[in-house]
């Protein structure tokens, strides 16, 4: 019993009488002592058990007990009860750490219970600090440095291997993300079969996002290459299909949709205006509001419009003016080869009139040069014998009467001089050149009427001195030989006409081919300005395709493009021509046996040039 073995008694069958009498006694004695701390040890170890089972709240029956054992029954109640409150207290802090306050305060236990505080203190500082370095990870991860890791090295234990843990855990995380984004940064280079490892378990989700992206890059792409090959062949009415998709997928669907639409939309009014141009509409212009490169498009196609409208309009007036003026230049260029053919018989007849003319002056040249002999020898005569008187008288007679002769050939030249300057205003610019041969032989005519007045007088006084009186032949004689000079002038003047006529006669000739080339041109013009008509008719009918919006514009033009047939003027008669004669001073020298009068002796003059200039 002293060694804790109360339930030890005594042998009683190994003694006899009053000793197994006494054991007896001694174990009912021992019985009854030990009965109430056989009680107090089974419900000291109920108390244990139930406290093992978690009834901390089991305790001794006191008042089961009695005395010493009542008292060592409220000791072991107040002894566990002491420490059931400081592990409650412990467990108390240790729950504020489980519920995230790790500021708990918990009392300092005395003695050796202060390990508890130790244990409890060492347990918060393990877990600020794993939350410091997660925090700071967690912290260094939102700033983008996805390699912080929690150290592992500064715990222990459970501590370290749950750090090793969180370290395992992120890095797994990070490197799914990693190998996705990698997948993805394939996709955004264009490389839609970029490969991704299958991830285990829930992390598949990754797998089948990324599927799904890349599928609807796989869909989009086809379907914007489908819309582009329909654009680029043209069929600009292709269309996206929007319902396809879902999301921000269908909203570019649908937005590539409003791009065609808004691209179309002014490509297809542009083809409207051009295809009413095509086939010669110009009243519509593109009227839709547009910007950019659309604008240019509807500026130039519109600019189209109103040029072709200007161009059309323009051309339709000329072509009006065209066959007004060429209906007018065909009546004009049939009054002047009616008037080129007038022209031409004036011509001929002038020079038919110039021809007689020339043989009349001629003929007074040689009639002027033998009385230019005649009076030389009658000087001599007078001289010899006053028998010369008579002969003188009727030499002065005779001189009158050609003096009268030349007088009228003087006039007649004149009259002649004045109607070829008449012609030659007629003829124009053409004329001009013969209006001053004309001129100067109005001239040569008025000097020659002169001189031939002139002579006419002397003569009258030379019949009248040689009938008074054979005495007064000595002082005869003198005028005689002044009669001479002056006949003698005379014949240089009768030549002077004679080279006068002559070109004039030239003059005429001139005229006259220019006068039936005129009648040519004339007729070429006639027949250029019916072609020109025709093809101005042409014309109108070529602008008629074009509609302008001019009210009655085309029927006007209609009407116009009617041109009225041009008459062809008659092909003028070709008079007959002469054969000319040679008209050349030398020419004119040898007929006259004398000498002739070469006008351009001395140069040209301003006249000469305006002459050369016109013919």
């Amino acid at each position: 019993m002293a060694d804790g073995d109360t339930a030890r008694r005594a042998q009683v069958g190994m003694a006899t009488g009053e000793a197994k009498s006494l054991l007896d006694a001694v174990n009912r004695l021992l019985d009854a002592a030990m009965r109430p701390v056989s009680e107090l040890r089974e419900a000291t170890t109920r108390m244990a058990i139930d406290h093992d089972k978690g009834d901390i709240d089991a305790i001794l029956p006191v008042d089961a007990f009695k005395g010493d054992l009542s008292v060592m029954a409220k000791g072991i109640n107040e002894m566990v009860a002491g420490h059931i409150a400081v592990k409650v207290k412990a467990m108390a802090c240790v729950q504020e750490f489980s519920d995230g306050n790790f500021e708990a305060t918990l009392e300092r236990f005395p003695g050796k219970k202060a390990f508890i505080n130790d244990t409890v203190e060492t347990l918060r500082g393990n877990l600020k600090g794993f939350i410091a370095e997660m925090n700071r990870m967690s912290a260094e991860h939102d700033k983008g440095d996805i390699d912080v890791f929690v150290p592992v090295e500064r715990f222990k234990g459970d501590f370290a291997v749950m750090a090793k843990g969180v370290n395992d855990m992120v890095n797994g995380h990070i490197v799914v993300k990693k190998k996705a984004m990698a997948c993805i940064k394939e996709f955004g280079e264009g490389n839609f079969e970029a490969t991704l490892e299958q991830f285990p378990g829930k992390k598949a989700f990754i797998n089948d996002t990324v599927e799904t992206l890349r599928n609807n890059f796989r869909d989009i792409v086809t379907e914007i290459q489908r819309l582009t090959v329909a654009s680029t062949a043209g069929n600009l009415s292709e269309r996206g299909v929007a319902t396809r998709f879902v999301g921000d997928f269908a909203k570019m669907v649908s937005g590539i949709n409003s791009m065609l639409d808004a691209i179309l939309l002014p490509i297809g009014e542009g083809n409207r205006v051009l295809n009413l141009v095509s086939i010669g509409d110009l009243t519509e212009h593109v009227e839709i509001a547009c910007e950019g490169d659309h604008q240019k498009m509807k500026d130039a196609i519109n600019s189209l419009v109103d040029n072709l409208t200007s161009f059309a309009t323009g051309v339709a007036s000329a072509a009006d003016q065209v066959t007004s003026g060429s209906q007018a230049l065909s009546s004009t260029s049939e009054q002047l080869s009616q008037g080129a053919t007038e022209q031409a018989s004036a011509a001929e007849e002038a020079s038919a009139s110039m021809e007689q003319m020339a043989a009349n002056i001629k003929q007074n040249a040689d009639n002027a040069s033998q009385t230019e002999k005649i009076a030389r020898q009658s000087a001599k005569d007078a001289e010899l014998s006053g028998e010369a008187v008579d002969k003188a008288v009727n030499a002065m007679r005779t001189i009158a009467e050609k003096i009268s002769i030349v007088q009228e050939i003087a006039r007649q030249t004149d009259l002649l001089a004045l109607n070829a300057a008449v012609e030659a205003a007629r003829a124009g610019e053409h004329g001009k050149g013969f209006a001053v041969v004309a001129s100067e032989v109005r001239k040569l005519a008025e000097r020659s009427q002169a001189a031939a007045g002139e002579i006419s007088g002397l003569s009258g006084e030379t019949v009248k001195a040689a009938t008074a009186a054979g005495e007064m032949l000595n002082r005869l004689v003198p005028d005689i030989r002044k009669t001479a000079e002056l006949v003698s002038e005379i014949s240089a003047s009768c030549r002077e006409q004679d080279l006068g006529a002559s070109q004039i006669n030239e003059a005429i000739q001139q005229l006259d081919k220019v006068t039936q080339h005129n009648a040519s041109a004339s007729e070429e013009m006639s027949a250029t300005s019916e072609e020109l008509a025709s093809q101005a008719e042409e014309l109108q009918s070529s602008l008629a395709f074009f509609q302008t919006g001019d009210n009655g514009d085309t029927q006007t033009r209609k009407s116009r493009g009617t041109i009225a047939p041009v008459r062809k003027a008659a092909p003028s008669a070709q008079p007959v021509r002469k054969p000319m004669a040679n008209r050349s001073v030398a020419a004119q020298q040898a007929r006259a046996k004398g000498f002739a009068l070469d006008l351009s002796m001395g140069g040209p003059d301003a006249e000469d040039d305006r002459f050369h200039q016109l013919t």
